[in-house]
């Protein structure tokens, strides 16, 4: 039998303003997207945690990946777009081409799957 045990750790507050709805991490880096458009990149380890923001989506963030260099981030959303961040939340390109929201993001960035869930 396994045993579980579940330790809260910290709570990140001061952030979004509704549901967090996504997230990935990248080394210390948690990024968060929520049902306010809005993407949070926080860095765990500091007191005033929140490093980074931007608002792209005018919807949902309903996906977010990191490359595995941890140098871009895709965000895709309800609004039917994918995006295309550097580290630096520089925004580096934007696909409109979804018929449907951006949910499903895999892959590297290379090599980038998207789609949608039902």
């Amino acid at each position: 039998m396994l045993n579980l045990l579940f330790v809260q750790l910290r709570t990140l507050k001061g952030g979004h303003v509704s549901l967090v709805c996504a997230m990935d991490w990248s080394n210390q880096m948690l990024t968060t997207g929520g049902m306010d458009g809005g993407i949070f990149n926080t860095d765990v380890r500091e007191s005033s945690h929140i490093v980074q923001t931007n608002k792209a989506h005018r919807q949902e963030v309903c996906g977010l990946k990191w490359s595995a260099s941890g140098q871009q981030l895709a965000s895709g959303g309800n609004d039917n777009h994918l995006h295309i961040w550097d580290r630096l939340s520089q925004w580096l390109h934007r696909l409109e081409e979804h018929t449907f929201s951006v949910k499903a993001l895999a892959g590297g960035l290379a090599h980038l799957a998207t789609g949608f869930l039902t």
